[in-house]
C-alpha cells in the first residue's frame, strides 16, 4: 500500500476511533465511567458503509459493556443510508425483545459523523458461512434454518415497512422490468406476471441473506453449539420470503457449489418450517435478478452483457417445461 493509501486509512480509523468515543461518551454523559477504545481494526468494506472494530473498556463497568464493538461507517455521499441505519436499529432493539433461535447484533447508539450517520454494535463472533462445496457445515442446511426462522416471526409491532402481500412485492419488482424494449426481459416480465405468488400476508425479510451476514461458530471454540449470528439487518423489510431464497442461489447453475443447490436449500428450508413455497416462486425473482443485472450490463458494458443474457434464456427455459 502506497503512502496515500495508508494516510487515507488512517484517517479512517481516526474517524472510527471519534464515532466510537462519541457513542460511549452520549451513553455515560457524566463522566463517572471512564472510557477507553483500544486498537481500531478495518473489518471489510459493504456497499454502502466501512467497518472497524475495537476493543472497549469502560470502568467501572455498570452495566456490562466492555467488550467488542463495531462500527459502520456511511460511506461519503451516502445520506439515504442514514434511514436505513435508523430503521435498522429500531427493528433489532425489537427482536431483541424476543426469542430467537439466532444471534443478532446488540446496537450500543448511532452518532452524527459529520453530516452522516454511523451504528455502533457489539460484535457478533463467527465465520462467514462458507457458501461453495459439501464440506463440514452444509451452507444450503444452516441458510435454509435461518431464513425459516426469519420468516416464521410474528410481524405484529416490528418497526419495519414493505409491502402488504406477496403479490404486491412481486409486482414491484417485476415493473422494473416492465417496458424495457428487450425481447427477452419483456418474455421475463409476462412470464413473471402470470405466475404472481397469492396475494397472502407479507413475512418479515432480512433482505441480503449472504454468507458475509451468516455468522458460525466452529466447534473448537465452543462446548456447546452456538446459534447462527445474523448481521447487517439494513435491507430488512415485508415482503415475499421466495425473495430471500433468491438472493441465496440467485439463478447460477450450481448454488452452494452444488449440482442440486437449489433443490437441497428448498428442502431444508420447509423442513424447518419455512413458508410453503415452491420452486418456480423462488425462480421469478433469479429471473427478475437476473433481468435487471442484464438490463444494467447493456446499457454500460454491452460486451459483457451476453453471459448474463444467457443464463436469463435458461432460467426461462427451465421454467416454461
Amino acid at each position: 500500500m502506497g503512502q496515500r493509501g495508508k494516510l487515507s486509512e488512517e484517517m479512517a480509523k481516526a474517524r472510527a476511533r471519534r464515532v466510537f468515543e462519541r457513542v460511549l461518551h452520549n451513553r455515560f454523559p457524566t463522566g463517572d465511567v471512564e472510557v477507553r477504545v483500544g486498537h481500531v481494526e478495518f473489518l471489510s468494506r459493504g456497499l454502502t458503509s466501512t467497518v472497524f472494530k475495537a476493543e472497549v473498556v469502560l470502568a467501572p463497568d455498570p452495566e456490562g459493556l466492555t467488550d467488542a464493538y463495531i462500527i459502520r461507517l456511511p460511506d461519503e455521499g451516502r445520506v439515504q443510508v442514514a434511514e436505513r441505519f435508523r430503521r435498522e436499529e429500531r427493528l433489532l432493539r425489537q427482536l431483541a425483545t424476543r426469542k430467537l433461535s439466532f444471534r443478532i447484533p446488540v446496537v450500543l447508539g448511532l452518532a452524527p459523523d459529520g453530516d452522516l450517520l454511523a451504528m455502533v454494535q457489539r460484535f457478533v463472533f463467527g465465520l462467514p458461512l462458507e457458501m461453495n462445496g459439501d464440506q463440514g457445515q452444509k451452507p444450503w442446511r444452516v441458510a435454509g434454518e435461518v431464513a425459516a426462522a426469519i420468516h416464521g416471526l410474528d410481524c405484529a409491532g416490528l418497526p419495519v415497512s414493505g409491502h402488504a402481500t406477496r403479490a404486491a412485492h412481486a409486482r414491484e419488482v417485476l415493473a422494473e422490468l416492465e417496458d424495457s424494449g428487450d425481447p427477452l426481459v419483456e418474455e421475463a416480465f409476462q412470464w413473471g406476471m402470470a405466475h404472481l405468488p397469492a396475494a397472502e400476508s407479507a413475512r418479515l425479510l432480512h433482505g441480503d441473506l449472504m454468507g458475509q451476514n451468516l455468522l458460525v461458530v466452529p466447534d473448537l471454540f465452543t462446548d456447546e453449539p452456538e446459534p447462527v449470528g445474523v448481521i447487517d439487518w439494513e435491507y430488512a423489510q415485508l415482503g415475499d420470503p421466495a425473495y430471500d431464497l433468491a438472493i441465496l442461489t440467485r439463478g447460477v447453475r450450481r448454488p452452494f457449489g452444488v449440482a442440486d443447490g437449489f433443490e437441497r436449500l428448498l428442502e431444508c428450508y420447509l423442513e424447518a418450517g419455512g413458508f410453503q413455497l415452491i420452486a418456480n416462486e423462488v425462480r421469478l425473482y433469479e429471473i427478475v435478478f437476473v433481468a435487471a443485472w442484464y438490463l444494467e450490463l447493456l446499457g454500460e458494458k454491452p460486451l459483457e452483457a451476453e453471459p448474463r443474457r444467457e443464463q436469463l434464456r435458461r432460467l426461462l427455459a427451465a421454467v416454461s417445461h
